[in-house]
């Protein structure tokens, strides 16, 4: 009990059905080696509906001017594999994951595919245990909303990201040279992102296009947290 005390404190939800949480953390292989058990994929089938359902909304309301195909672009980023399996070990997920001997032996809790399958099995399970509005507060406590635009083409065009990003929120985006060094032949330009006169990421690369760029990039990536 105490475990399930300390997950549910770490998640910041008490689930009524404990049961619910119990399956929501139980993997195909446990299920198979324990009879009786329940495994997590019929929750996971739910909460990557209902993941999708709050995005998407949150798009929808969010941007106005983005047309489908810019927002299904966005949503498929934002509930990836690679991004739930980090929110997942955020909430300590692989701490608490039931796995049969199969997994425990490759060390299952620490691959992409389950932590982020069992994301989706906890909203399922959250979202079955309250209502919707509990499951969007709950998941909007986590995939923030305002992070949004980080997750759109972070490494093609970070510049144009980050400014349509902060200017949607009334700041003021500029860039600031710090130091250029070696040989004419061989420049390199040190570049800092200032967001509201506070330095926010900085670039170091052979041209100064290419070291705003990264600079803008480690920005997003720090409002990603």
């Amino acid at each position: 009990m105490s475990d399930v005390l300390n997950f549910e404190k770490n998640i910041c939800y008490s689930f009524n059905n404990k049961e619910l949480l119990s399956v929501a953390l139980t993997h195909s292989s446990y299920a198979n080696e324990h009879k009786g058990a329940i495994s997590n994929e019929r929750l996971e089938f739910l909460g990557d509906k209902v993941l999708d359902l709050i995005v998407s909304t949150n798009l929808y309301r969010m941007y106005p001017d983005y047309n489908e195909g810019k927002m299904s672009k966005l949503r498929s980023e934002i509930v990836r594999e690679k991004s739930l399996a980090k929110f997942s070990k955020k909430l300590g997920v692989d701490k608490f994951l039931k796995l049969g001997r199969s997994e425990v032996i490759v060390h299952g809790e620490q691959k992409e595919s389950i932590l982020s399958d069992c994301f989706e099995a906890l909203l399922g399970a959250i979202y079955m245990d309250s209502d919707f509005s509990t499951a969007e507060y709950w998941v909007n406590s986590i995939v923030k909303p305002a992070s949004y635009h980080s997750y759109l083409n972070i490494q093609s065009d970070s510049k144009s990201i980050l400014q349509e990003y902060v200017k949607k929120y009334g700041g003021e985006v500029s860039y600031k040279l710090l130091c250029e060094s070696g040989p004419e032949h061989k420049k390199s330009f040190e570049i800092a992102v200032i967001i509201d006169g506070v330095v926010c990421g900085i670039g170091k690369e052979a041209s100064k296009k290419k070291a705003e760029q990264s600079a803008a990039s480690k920005a997003l990536k720090k409002m990603r947290g």
